[in-house]
């Protein structure tokens, strides 16, 4: 959702908290009530926190999941199994 451009509020799964620890942004959900603080708080921040947060996230997408780095990554998933790229 992050390449959309949208803000992300997401369990706390592992993968979804470690990502966002990358990106120093907290909107992973433990419970209900984190839910509700997240959404809240996001909602009442400033345009300046908003804007923080894109900064933030793009950063993450362009170091992290570029075109690029995706390939990258399937090409070592296909040579893992025995295949030429």
């Amino acid at each position: 959702m992050w390449k959309t451009g949208l803000p992300v509020v997401a369990s706390a799964t592992p993968a979804y908290e470690e990502v966002m620890k990358l990106a120093k942004i907290k909107m992973y959900a433990k419970n209900f009530k984190d839910w509700i603080n997240i959404l809240n708080n996001f909602h009442k921040s400033s345009s300046s926190k908003h804007h923080d947060y894109k900064q933030r996230v793009d950063r993450i997408i362009k170091k992290n999941y570029s075109k690029t780095k995706l390939v990258n990554n399937w090409s070592k998933v296909f040579r893992s199994v025995g295949l030429k790229v």
